[in-house]
C-alpha cells in the first residue's frame, strides 16, 4: 500500500471518530527521516481524539516552527498543553 492510500486510510478512520486506528495506520507511513505537514496535522487531530495530550503538543511544536504564522497551529497547542500540563 502507498503512502497515499494510507493517509487517505487514516483521513477515513478519523471522519469516523476511529482515532486509535489513525494513529495505527499512521505508523505504516514511511517517513523518510521527516515527517510531512500532512501527516503531523493528522497525527496531532488522531492524538487528540485519543486523548494522547503529550504526542500532540509534540506534533503542533513542529507544525508551529513550520508555519509560524498559522493560529491554528499555536491554538491546537495551547489545548494539547492544558489537557496535557493542567487538568
Amino acid at each position: 500500500m502507498t503512502d497515499t492510500q494510507t493517509l487517505d486510510r487514516v483521513r477515513g478512520y478519523l471522519q469516523l471518530g476511529m482515532g486509535a486506528e489513525a494513529l495505527e495506520e499512521l505508523g505504516e507511513v514511511d517517513l523518510a527521516g521527516r515527517e510531512p505537514t500532512e501527516t503531523l496535522i493528522l497525527r496531532m487531530l488522531a492524538c487528540r481524539m485519543v486523548g494522547r495530550w503529550t504526542e500532540m503538543q509534540d506534533a503542533a511544536r513542529a507544525l508551529m516552527r513550520r508555519a509560524p504564522r498559522e493560529p491554528e497551529f499555536w491554538v491546537l497547542l495551547a489545548d494539547a498543553t492544558r489537557h496535557a500540563e493542567s487538568l
